[in-house]
């Protein structure tokens, strides 16, 4: 299963949301894309406020910082 996670350059919350994925227990089953909000003025506008915000694709329902690790759980469930 996939998830997108949008990012900017140079942003310390995505750092931390990716650290926080990668200690989740389910993290072996979901592969994570990171996206830079900055390659795209859609994207820019739809998540340049809100980054970091994780995407599910097969549901495509979102997580948008902040999140701890027992959220990030319950939405990978």
């Amino acid at each position: 299963m996939n998830l997108i996670l949008y990012t900017g350059p140079g942003c310390q919350l995505c750092n931390r949301a990716q650290a926080i994925f990668l200690q989740s227990s389910a993290a072996g089953h979901w592969v994570l894309e990171t996206v830079s909000v900055s390659t795209s003025p859609a994207l820019y506008h739809r998540y340049g406020a809100r980054i970091p915000v994780l995407l599910r694709t097969d549901t495509n329902t979102e997580l948008a910082w902040p999140f701890a690790l027992a959220e990030l759980e319950l939405f990978l469930q």
